[in-house]
């Protein structure tokens, strides 16, 4: 039975389109429901560490406000006017939700955050804790700890007068389990935050009941036991207040490895079902339009279809019974259409057969055209010359490469057109002559004001009565330049290593020099009672002896030898860092801190071959103290900073400029932080102000520069950070680096 086709392609699309839409729905349907519930699953226990993160943040945080009071000379000063309470309340938000309580050295309250805060009472430090002794005995304590009213995060630190190494007070930093700290937890997770730290079930929690109260109380199927409860975390699915969650519980242990509560998170897991419906109303009415769809489209195209296709077969049977007049009637501009054009075509070239000679000139013409086309589209340039070295063949690849177009270089001589091939242009005719290909790789050519390093592969023509040959120009500039850096980099890399192991070598000797400077000033201290004790029993007088080594400047060399071991360890420590392979996580960073490091890395980076030396460029530094921490990846803003001091001093120090000068400035603008470098340079011309970001782009001769310095720091800057990198400068007045970082 034959069937019309217009009935074919019906049934074609329905069994093209909507059987595999079928299946394809009940499969989606299935596999959408597993990763709906898997993908819960892994966020619930997601969700748990990262709150366990968090707390480990907020213990972090606690230690280094800590170590910072104890080390303020602020705080030491203040502890020693009685004025510490004045100096801190101007910045009692730098610990935000933390309370800090500092002791004098009789463990007596000096000073105290958020006192005035209403149920703040409980977590206030008492002057028996053990770790205001802890503290007293030169020990830095960091933990949770557990009170009847809740847990909290607890730091304690000895403020030492560096002077006479004497304990002067104790800072205790504290972050309570209260409400703000979970929901702040809660901000950060995206999940409801509980901690019980009782048997009885004492908790805190961001859950709140049918009155809108947060729960005081475990709900009826927690986990309690904690101190019998394994360490790994449990995943359960719970209904509290008649609202289904997804519950994860793991203990919460100090560093003595003691439970002291348990932390759970919970995600709404109502979202689950009202997804998988939302998602099976989607797919039941995608799959119904498409079906619709196919139909429609399957009706429409065999209407299109079916009766031109009808009058080319007409046309067909009259064609072949010998009607070459007859044509197809062209409706519409379709693919139908083209062949009905191809079909008249055809038609035409039969009745036109006796004209067989000038249809094989044009094949050779289109033969030609098409050969032609090869040759304009290849990228290598290519020119063909003859035994004379007249050019008769010159590509658009040699018109792009060299700027001159084929009209007026055919019949010139090649040495005339491209004398940058002079060097080269003997083997030429060597090729000519024994009819053997030459090549020469990494040729430098000087093009305009830029060197370009290209591979020439010369080839022979022999043909009757004329002889040739074909030059074929490929620029490899980039893939040299990359090569090169490939090697630079691996070279850096073993300085790194280098630098980075003998770094580590040089600490442990001077760690032994700065310790032992510390225990000689120690054990001459006539404050210390066993060095009274031992002095008087050698008949010692540790008061002439402090004069004697006070009278011969003994005290002032130990002073010098301790100062310049700080300063050789900040040194090491500043190498360590910026050489330490980055792992991408921003932190905040203060950027005035960040300028300051990179300026003593600087420091220790010159290059007596390129006569090129930080230490003589003076520097001047504009930094607005009052900007907040900047978000970012401080080993890679370290390395744009340092890129740019590099470029500034040494086309200083080239230039030959009398007083070489950097400033650097932040400020805040345009809702940025921004960042300035700006020297008294030689400045550059417009033209290369524009492309002085572009990767691969540089000023300097073929192996001096990678042209990537810039162009590597601008993507650190634009896509790693979103900020901006701009530049501005003319000739003669210098450069001025603009840095932008949200």
């Amino acid at each position: 039975m034959r069937f019309p086709i217009g009935i074919k392609l019906i049934l074609t699309f329905i069994l093209v389109a909507v059987v595999p839409i079928a299946i394809t729905t009940l499969v989606s349907l299935k596999l959408i429901s597993s990763n709906l519930e898997s993908a819960l699953q892994k966020n619930g226990m997601s969700t748990l560490r990262d709150a366990k993160s968090i707390l480990s943040q907020y213990l972090s945080r606690a230690e280094g406000i800590a170590q910072f009071l104890a080390n303020s000379n602020d705080i030491a000063v203040g502890m020693e006017l009685g004025d510490v309470q004045e100096r801190l309340d101007n910045i009692e938000d730098f610990w935000r939700l933390g309370i800090v309580e500092i002791f004098d050295s009789n463990k007596k309250l000096a000073f105290r955050s958020h006192a005035e805060r209403k149920g703040m009472g409980w977590f206030y430090t008492a002057q028996d804790d053990e770790i205001l002794d802890k503290a007293l005995d030169l020990d830095t304590v960091s933990d949770y700890f557990s009170y009847s009213e809740g847990l909290v995060i607890r730091v304690s630190a000895p403020i030492i007068d560096m002077r006479t190494m004497d304990v002067l007070g104790i800072i205790v930093v504290s972050y309570p389990f209260k409400e703000v700290l979970l929901q702040d937890i809660k901000s950060r997770i995206k999940a409801e935050v509980s901690v019980q730290w009782e048997q009885t079930g004492s908790m805190i929690s961001t859950i709140q009941n049918e009155d809108g109260q947060p729960v005081i109380r475990a709900w009826e199927s927690a986990v309690t036991d904690f101190r019998g409860f394994n360490d790994r975390a449990v995943l359960q699915q719970e209904k509290i207040f008649l609202k289904s969650y997804l519950i994860s519980y793991q203990t919460l242990k100090n560093k003595n490895k003691e439970p002291v509560g348990i932390l759970s998170t919970a995600i709404d897991a109502e979202y689950l079902r009202q997804t998988k419906r939302g998602l099976y109303v989607i797919i039941f009415v995608s799959s119904g339009c498409a079906f619709l769809l196919a139909v429609f489209i399957a009706v429409v195209v065999s209407r299109t279809f079916t009766q031109p296709i009808s009058n080319l077969v007409d046309t067909m049977e009259s064609v072949a019974q010998g009607n070459l007049d007859k044509r197809v009637e062209v409706a519409k501009n379709d693919e139908i259409g083209d062949l009905a054009v191809k079909f008249n075509e055809m038609t035409l070239k039969l009745k036109n057969s006796f004209t067989k000679n000038e249809s094989q000139r044009n094949e050779i013409a289109k033969l030609q055209s098409y050969l032609s086309n090869i040759i304009e589209s290849m990228p290598s340039t290519i020119i063909a010359v003859d035994d004379k070295g007249k050019i008769n063949q010159w590509n658009q690849a040699a018109t792009d490469f060299t700027g001159l177009p084929a009209e007026e270089v055919r019949d010139d001589s090649l040495l005339k057109v491209f004398p940058q091939l002079s060097p080269v242009y003997s083997n030429v005719e060597l090729a000519i002559k024994k009819v053997k290909p030459h090549r020469h790789e990494k040729v430098s050519l000087l093009m305009g004001s830029e060197y370009r390093q290209v591979d020439i592969t010369i080839y022979p023509l022999a043909a009757k009565g004329s002889n040739g040959a074909v030059i074929r120009l490929d620029d490899v500039t980039d893939k040299v330049r990359i090569e090169e850096i490939m090697i630079q980099s691996e070279k850096m890399m073993s300085v790194g290593g280098l630098a980075a192991g003998m770094a580590h070598e040089i600490n442990n000797p001077l760690g032994g020099i700065l310790q032992g400077i510390q225990n000689i000033r120690r054990r001459i201290s006539p404050d210390l009672e066993k060095n009274r004790e031992v002095a008087e029993k050698y008949q010692i007088n540790l008061l002439d002896l402090h004069s004697y080594l006070d009278e011969r400047n003994i005290l002032r060399y130990m002073d010098g030898i301790q100062k310049s071991g700080l300063r050789a360890a900040e040194i090491i420590s500043n190498m360590l860092i910026f050489s330490r392979k980055s792992d991408s996580q921003k932190s905040p960073v203060v950027i005035a801190k960040l300028l300051e490091e990179t300026l003593e890395l600087a420091k220790q980076d010159y290059d007596l071959k390129k006569k090129y030396d930080f230490r003589h460029v003076e520097i001047k530094r504009h930094f607005d103290h009052h900007l907040k921490p900047v978000k970012c990846v401080e080993t890679e803003i370290k390395q744009v900073i340092l890129n740019l001091l590099r470029n500034a001093t040494q086309a200083m120090l080239e230039a030959g400029v009398e007083k070489p000068c950097i400033e650097l400035k932040t400020s805040f603008c345009r809702g940025m932080t921004q960042v300035e470098v700006k020297d008294n340079g030689p400045g550059m011309i417009d033209k290369t102000r524009k492309r002085i970001f572009e990767p691969f782009f540089t000023t300097k001769p073929v192996g001096q520069g990678t042209g990537l310095g810039l162009s590597v720091s601008y993507m650190i800057i634009a896509n790693n950070h979103a900020g901006t990198m701009e530049v501005e400068s003319e000739k003669g007045f210098g450069a001025r680096f603009i840095i932008r970082l949200p």
